[in-house]
């Protein structure tokens, strides 16, 4: 299977479903970025960089991320040495990672399976743990209200990658947590943190945790997870209802990439309508299509299950 980056991604979109889905062999088997209201499940993100990606960056027409659901899929085996061209932000996402949630408020990741990962298992940051610098004034660079609940996490950490190697790996040792905070938060909130806005890790078995004070350059490192061991109120599900193609909404179910995306450019939904892939079908509509002349119309409907 050829590389590409990344597989299945929707940006800058609202109501937003990604399901039943293999993502294999790219930097980004799935991300969602900049966008909100999106349930992510049912897939299958195995052999990547990293599997799962819900990120919230700046520069971008459309600001802000949120109220995202992840939940039932299976992350399993994503070290994929990265391959994404130098300046391209998915290019620092280490091998070896399962879920990261960066720089988004309001996510819940619940009852996946999350296994084999070289780096860590989920790990929820702040854009300013990254390293990249922020000019957008506009921009909020906050992770809040994440709810990582009654997962199977097992067998991460062993091989970590990237900045997870050289900023962690000799402060927290080998295997890594298969939990990670960055610890950072705003400094103009309220202290102390609000319950609606804490991160939560709950009930996912018998795992490692961290918290490692990235903003403070790695004083105040914390193993201890009673601090984060609490609970959100549970996102509500994503319903699409049956109106025009002009809103922006997007569905994918069902699919594997299609042989005429060319590398980089495999199912970018903001730009696709729909497209057959093998014997399934693939559906995306967006306000924002480029190629609805190149796919047939009513080639699938915005709910149509995969065949």
């Amino acid at each position: 299977m050829e590389p590409r980056t990344p597989v299945f991604y929707v940006g800058q979109s609202d109501n937003i479903i990604v399901r039943r889905n293999r993502a294999e062999a790219n930097v980004a088997g799935i991300e969602i970025e900049n966008s909100s209201h999106a349930d992510v499940y049912e897939n299958v993100a195995t052999k990547n960089t990293g599997g799962i990606l819900v990120f919230n960056l700046p520069d971008l027409p459309v600001q802000g991320s949120g109220n995202t659901r992840v939940f039932n899929n299976q992350v399993i085996d994503n070290n994929l040495a990265n391959f994404a061209p130098k300046g391209n932000m998915v290019a620092s996402v280490p091998a070896g990672t399962a879920v990261m949630v960066l720089a988004v408020h309001h996510v819940e990741v619940f009852k996946n399976t999350i296994k084999d990962n070289g780096s860590y298992g989920v790990s929820v940051l702040s854009f300013g743990t990254t390293g990249h610098p922020v000019k957008d004034t506009k921009y909020y660079p906050y992770t809040a209200s994440v709810y990582v609940h009654d997962n199977t996490i097992v067998g991460n950490g062993a091989k970590p990658d990237g900045r997870v190697k050289r900023d962690l790996e000799a402060r927290l040792g080998t295997p890594i947590p298969a939990l990670l905070y960055d610890g950072v938060e705003d400094p103009k909130a309220k202290k102390p943190v609000a319950d609606e806005a804490k991160i939560c890790f709950q009930n996912n078995g018998e795992v490692t945790f961290a918290s490692y004070d990235a903003g403070n350059g790695f004083k105040k490192i914390s193993k201890d997870a009673k601090v984060h061991d609490c609970a959100l109120p549970a996102l509500s599900a994503i319903t699409l209802p049956n109106a025009p193609a002009t809103n922006q909404r997007s569905v994918v179910e069902g699919a594997s990439c299609p042989k005429q995306f060319r590398p980089g450019r495999c199912l970018p939904l903001r730009f696709c309508s729909s497209v057959a892939a093998g014997n399934r079908q693939v559906c995306a509509r967006s306000s924002r299509s480029r190629f609805r002349s190149i796919f047939p119309s009513g080639a699938c409907s915005p709910d149509a299950p995969s065949k």
